[in-house]
């Protein structure tokens, strides 16, 4: 399993609508998981990866979320107890 996928985080990316050649990267960690990771081997191989292909520093936008684990939509709320049509 690709390490970033086996750690306390997740990853998506996706390529933008806009421009074809600029692709974004989601990344979300458990509080203390973000460090570990940035300062992994597996980090430095992939920014190692990286570079060459980059036209420009990446731009981060980094949030903090307070919650604990996924709560259920509100707009949008599925009833189990009846059949599936």
């Amino acid at each position: 399993m690709d390490p970033d996928r086996a750690g306390p985080g997740g990853w998506i990316d996706s390529r933008s609508l806009e421009d074809p050649n600029e692709f974004v990267l989601m990344e979300a960690f458990r509080d203390g998981a973000a460090e570990a990771h940035v300062t992994s081997a597996h980090f430095a191989a992939g920014l190692d990866a990286m570079r060459p292909v980059l036209a420009a520093t990446p731009k981060i936008i980094s949030r903090q979320i307070d919650g604990e684990g996924w709560e259920e939509m509100g707009e949008l709320q599925i009833d189990l107890s009846e059949p599936a049509p």
